[in-house]
């Protein structure tokens, strides 16, 4: 709870002393390319962008998410620093958002880094949606790495082709019809180092195995809603703003992930104890205190 910690564990990175600065960016999105991201994420789902963000901005968070790592922090303690949240919060990625999600759209408590290491076997998470039957919402996948097809990227079956995936996947019914379906239907998405991936909550997605990885595959994610849209628990409390979260707000959105996410991830499991003691701290008076401990939209794999 001490931001001088932190500030000490990463020199050169700040909590709380920062603005919302402009991040620079070596592919700017003009309004074309908005348009046509947007076409492809009403049709499939979800959209994928060339590289936006440059390495000298990338780098530096890969290596604090190491320091993390060796400190025995889950990679998700990086949300402490200003200059993560700052990425996240790219011009390109504004547009972005704004288009899918109309003016005045907010960011949700959930967050999430990813680390795959890099060995044989290893993975991300298993394939599920990120909120099945919640409109109106949007994941941004911000790839640290270059997440390749030996390293453990991104597959997704997109909804023109399945519209109903998710709901296939979860059905008490599923057969092997069925599964050749999706199977046909997949999709890989190998994205360079500062590509914006986003999908809706609907979208079946999910990280494949590492086979011979050159590196780890390390990404961000945050997501979003519309105005118009009705939260749900476990995405209060919604962060608006021109400015940067709090570090309480930002110490409740990690504490939120880890109670989320360690069924993907059960090694988390050892920090599950330690998450309820940061919400309970890392609330304040105005943020939920009592919302379950595993979010409704982290559908657990099957």
């Amino acid at each position: 709870m001490d931001p001088v910690y932190w500030e000490r564990l990463n020199p050169g990175f700040t909590v709380g002393r920062q603005t919302n600065g402009e991040i620079p960016e070596m592919n700017s999105l003009n309004i074309e390319k908005v348009h046509e991201l947007r076409k492809s994420f009403e049709r499939k789902g979800y959209y994928q962008t060339d590289p936006i963000l440059p390495e000298p901005v990338l780098k530096p968070i890969r290596d604090c998410i190491e320091r993390l790592k060796a400190e025995q922090w889950p990679p998700v303690f990086a949300f402490v620093y200003d200059q993560v949240w700052q990425v996240s919060n790219a011009p390109s990625l504004i547009r972005l958002r704004s288009e899918f999600l109309g003016a005045g759209c907010k960011r949700t408590s959930r967050i999430w880094c990813f680390y795959v290491v890099p060995a044989p076997g290893s993975k991300g998470f298993a394939p599920h949606a990120d909120g099945f039957g919640r409109a109106d919402r949007l994941t941004v996948w911000i790839a640290l790495s270059d997440a390749t097809l030996e390293n453990g990227c991104i597959y997704v079956i997109p909804q023109d082709l399945v519209p109903d995936a998710a709901k296939t996947y979860y059905s008490k019914n599923f057969n092997q019809q069925d599964l050749m379906v999706l199977l046909q239907s997949c999709r890989a998405l190998p994205a360079k180092a500062g590509s914006i991936l986003g999908w809706n909550f609907n979208l079946m997605h999910w990280s494949s195995f590492c086979n011979r990885p050159a590196g780890p595959r390390i990404s961000l994610a945050v997501e979003f809603i519309a105005a118009q849209a009705e939260p749900d628990p476990d995405e209060l409390p919604l962060l608006d703003g021109p400015g940067l979260p709090t570090f309480p707000q930002r110490i409740f959105g990690i504490a939120q992930g880890i109670l989320g996410y360690y069924p993907h991830e059960p090694r988390l499991n050892i920090y599950r104890d330690l998450a309820l003691l940061l919400k309970k701290h890392g609330s304040g008076p105005t943020l939920p205190t009592e919302t379950s401990s595993t979010p409704s939209g982290a559908t657990e794999p099957v």
